[in-house]
């Protein structure tokens, strides 16, 4: 895989502000913020099976990297330049690696974008996704508010165009919550540097699952095996199962059958603007405040709370 050229991307700022080869710096650091944040993220989901987690590994920070190499008049133009997973970090990403899923000839920053166009494009069944990633895509609303309409990336292969954020907020919205589980399979496609692992199940569904904190020795003694995976569902906007991050992982003993469906959310998701009703003076705390219903004595009163009380 050597030899690639390095990519070029460009980001077309469209708006009052854009108005030639210059651009504030206000708005180059949330530009910039949320495609550094978002490159990392949409890399580690790739390769780690979660976008978020608070350590920041060499590789990932070296792999997810780019370089600003000028701008141009015309809206705003941010020209940038990216290099491929494989020539970022050759020891990670190089042939033979167990990523066999990972195109190493793409950028992480081209990663992201198809994240990116994955969430503005509402697939809710999508891999590519989670809430990290949604809530850096969120972040693009800091750049809008300096001034930008319109975010417009362009690379060889795509032009992905970011001017309202209110499907993005909605997406997360429809995200049920994650939740407690237990799920059963066959152990199989451990990944001992990442302790990701996939769950083969009687029906042939595929589960995802991650087990960070167990033993990577204990999963490899288990593999080929039924187990019977504890710990918490994680879900797709759909409802879909997207991983199951693993607390305890055992060898099925008996019947695996309770267990051997996907996961369902139990919860939807909470959107909290219908807790938000309106009130007026008959609705509400108007509609009963100052208004107690009757001539009763204090007596009286009492005596009515004692005998429900």
């Amino acid at each position: 895989r050597e030899g690639h050229p390095l990519k070029t991307q460009r980001i077309h700022l469209h708006g009052p502000m854009g108005t030639g080869a210059k651009i504030s710096a206000t708005t180059l650091k949330e530009l910039l913020d949320v495609l550094v944040e978002g490159s990392r993220r949409a890399l580690r989901l790739r390769v780690e099976g979660r976008s978020t987690v608070t350590n920041l590994p060499a590789w990932l920070a070296e792999g997810a990297d780019f370089q600003v190499t000028g701008f141009e008049a015309g809206s705003s133009v941010v020209q940038l330049e990216t290099r491929t997973l494989y020539e970022a970090v050759p020891a990670q990403f190089s042939q033979g690696n167990f990523f066999t899923t990972l195109d190493t000839g793409k950028s992480a920053l081209e990663l992201f974008e198809e994240s990116l166009d994955d969430v503005l494009s509402e697939n809710t069944d999508s891999d590519l996704y989670d809430d990290g990633l949604i809530n850096t895509i969120e972040s693009f609303g800091k750049v809008l508010r300096t001034g930008v309409d319109t975010i417009e990336l362009n690379n060889v292969s795509r032009t992905i165009e970011v001017s309202a954020l209110s499907k993005v907020s909605t997406l997360r919205r429809n995200t049920p919550p994650q939740q407690h589980t237990r799920v059963a399979g066959k152990l199989e496609g451990i990944r001992h540097s990442t302790r990701a692992f996939t769950l083969l199940q009687p029906g042939g569904e595929m589960i995802k699952g991650l087990a960070p904190n167990i033993d990577p020795e204990h999963l490899a003694s288990l593999f080929g095996q039924d187990v019977i995976v504890s710990g918490d569902a994680v879900f797709r906007p759909s409802g879909a199962v997207l991983r199951v991050e693993a607390r305890r992982v055992e060898a099925a003993t008996g019947d695996i059958g309770l267990w051997a469906k996907p996961p369902r959310p139990v919860l939807a998701a909470l959107d909290t603007r219908a807790l938000r009703q309106r009130q007026g003076p008959r609705s509400g705390l108007g509609a009963v405040f100052g208004k107690w219903p009757g001539d009763e004595s204090d007596e009286d009163i009492n005596k009515a709370l004692m005998e429900i009380s």
